[in-house]
């Protein structure tokens, strides 16, 4: 056995030691929230109220054979020693979380159906007559807008610029 041939399995089994934690513990999260998004589902969340009952079954369906295929896969790498070539490499890991988001989050994500349109009902003819008193109040309001409008324009036009010290 030559040295390059040792050296690449020694690199290749610390690679895998060191990135495998964070790879199972991603396929767990991806099987925690879509856990938790069923059992809101269950619960009469509103948030999942649009979702019909076989989609929810497939995901609950999903959820299980990935929990049961990440429980066995960690059993076998339970007693592993680092010396030893892993059983099953983190990019299987990986694979298997893009397998499940795949399937479950076109579920999971499915936006809620807009409500349909409603037309304003009509306004009465006693709605649209307006007081004088408050229509000329609006008008004055209009007004004092403006005029606000008008000072704010004169001061980035340059008027109140006079007043800088240069030196």
């Amino acid at each position: 056995m030559s040295y390059s041939l040792f050296s690449h399995s020694f690199q290749v089994r610390k690679y895998e030691f060191e990135t495998r934690p964070a790879a199972i513990e991603s396929l767990g999260q991806a099987l925690q929230l879509a856990t938790k998004v069923v059992d809101a589902f269950r619960a009469g969340d509103e948030r999942y109220s649009h979702l019909d009952e076989e989609s929810v079954g497939r995901v609950e369906k999903a959820v299980a054979d990935k929990r049961a295929w990440l429980d066995s896969r960690c059993a076998d790498l339970a007693g592993l020693s680092k010396t030893l070539n892993p059983p099953v490499l983190a990019t299987q890991f990986h694979s298997e979380r893009q397998a499940f988001d795949m399937v479950v989050n076109p579920i999971i994500n499915k936006p809620k159906p807009k409500p349909p349109k409603q037309d304003p009902p009509p306004q009465k003819e006693e709605a649209k007559k307006e007081d004088p008193a408050a229509a000329a109040g609006a008008a004055g309001a209009k007004d004092g807008e403006a005029a606000k409008q008008q000072q704010g324009e004169q001061a980035v036009n340059g008027e109140q610029g006079n007043n800088m010290d240069l030196d």
